[in-house]
């Protein structure tokens, strides 16, 4: 019998080969990550406002962050939304804290303590709008930065992918992917278990109309391991 294989959508760049025991992981993106260069005016601003919350929001937006405008921030504090993103502020500074929740959410009980600081947002033009709409309403000062996009991918061979008899489910790691993916399905329907990272991205599958067998934390490799271990339930 030919080996179970879970359906992964993550950009390319950031898919790396994770060990698994039972299934195969097969990655099909659905997302392409496109650089952003923030323009003189934005340097300017960064480099004269002393800002005292620095939020990031991914891991690759955390290395973006570090290798191009660190370097422009005299003193702050750093508030990752999840490990991976942590891990890489760790390698400049110790000055952090550490949601509970790893996501919007998480983020938001933090700064709920910090009403009167000044806050910058460094991340996708694609990322959902929870922080920032909470951030406006409850009149914060903050600026945000987006530092890179991402661009859809529309290919419906993912479908085919998820049809096979080999194929145990589908595994979302954002909200965008799950809209794209359930764009190119339109009125077809798929019975096959769908995984999620994050409360986020389980909300957008059940606003499609779809459950989640299992939603994981941010962290996608421990996801995938998850649910690797666990796949003698879903075949």
């Amino acid at each position: 019998m030919d080996t179970k294989y879970l359906l992964t959508t993550r950009p390319e760049i950031k898919f790396n080969k994770i060990h698994t025991e039972n299934i195969n992981i097969i990655n099909f993106p659905l997302t392409k990550i496109v650089d952003i260069k923030l323009d003189e005016k934005c340097i300017n601003e960064i480099k004269n406002n002393n800002y005292d919350i620095i939020i990031l929001t991914s891991s690759y937006g955390a290395e973006i962050f570090f290798n191009n405008y660190y370097r422009y921030i005299k003193e702050a504090t750093f508030i990752p939304i999840g490990d991976k993103t942590l891990d890489v502020i760790r390698k400049y500074t110790d000055n952090y804290l550490i949601p509970d929740e790893k996501d919007s959410y998480g983020i938001i009980n933090i700064i709920k303590n910090y009403k009167n600081k000044k806050i910058a947002l460094f991340r996708s033009k694609k990322s959902n709008n929870i922080l920032n709409n909470y951030l406006k309403s409850n009149n914060y000062t903050f600026y945000e930065y987006y530092i890179y996009d991402i661009e859809n991918i529309y290919d419906t061979k993912i479908i085919n992918l998820l049809n096979s008899s080999n194929c145990i489910g589908i595994l979302f790691t954002s909200s965008l992917e799950a809209d794209i993916f359930f764009n190119i399905l339109k009125n077809n329907k798929i019975h096959k278990n769908i995984f999620a990272i994050g409360k986020i991205t389980e909300e957008t599958v059940i606003r499609h109309g779809y459950n989640t067998t299992f939603t994981g934390n941010s962290n996608f490799e421990e996801t995938v391991k998850e649910i690797d271990k666990n796949s003698g339930e879903w075949i």
